[in-house]
């Protein structure tokens, strides 16, 4: 293992400095996918980096909550390519906000209950249709995931329950099936 950081150059694309994006290995273990995060003005949604060719190419925006962070993803290898679902993530609402004589931007995250898919041979982002045990009453976010290609199993570890109340949990060990 090398110990000696480098940064990754930027070459053809800005990839904008970002706080708790969504990021997973794809299966081809050279491409890494980056969606969202918070970011002042983010432009670059959602972006891939070769790390053979050391190019960033910007992939299609998810059409709903185009600035997403805290959320977890998964890489799941089928024949036809990767799918990268993402789940439970926050939505970043921007807000102007009056500091003495200044206007600056508030940045809140609103939690959401969605799994979103993207199919990255097609470049197409989908909803995920909600699974029987999918938790209903709690919004997961700032957890843990991984994809247990043998089971099929999604298992998430950690993080915060957000309840229709607004009370954040710390979340136990739980799976849902893909």
């Amino acid at each position: 293992m090398n110990l000696h950081w480098k940064n990754v150059p930027l070459n053809n694309l800005d990839p904008e400095r970002r706080v708790n994006p969504q990021f997973i290995v794809l299966s081809d273990n050279r491409r890494l996918f980056i969606d969202s995060g918070y970011a002042m003005h983010l432009i670059n949604h959602t972006i891939v980096f070769d790390s053979y060719d050391n190019t960033w190419q910007k992939l299609p925006d998810f059409s709903g909550e185009k600035q997403r962070t805290d959320g977890r993803a998964v890489a799941v290898s089928l024949d036809t390519g990767d799918t990268v679902i993402i789940f439970g993530s926050e939505t970043v609402k921007v807000f102007p906000m009056v500091i003495g004589n200044k206007t600056v931007e508030s940045h809140v995250g609103l939690p959401l209950l969605n799994c979103t898919i993207y199919h990255t041979s097609s470049q197409i982002w989908a909803y995920l249709s909600r699974q029987i045990n999918a938790p209903l009453d709690k919004i997961p976010y700032e957890h843990s995931a991984t994809f247990h290609p043998s089971s099929g199993i999604i298992y998430y570890f950690g993080g915060r329950n957000c309840d229709s109340k607004d009370y954040a949990t710390v979340a136990s060990f739980r799976w849902g099936s893909y």
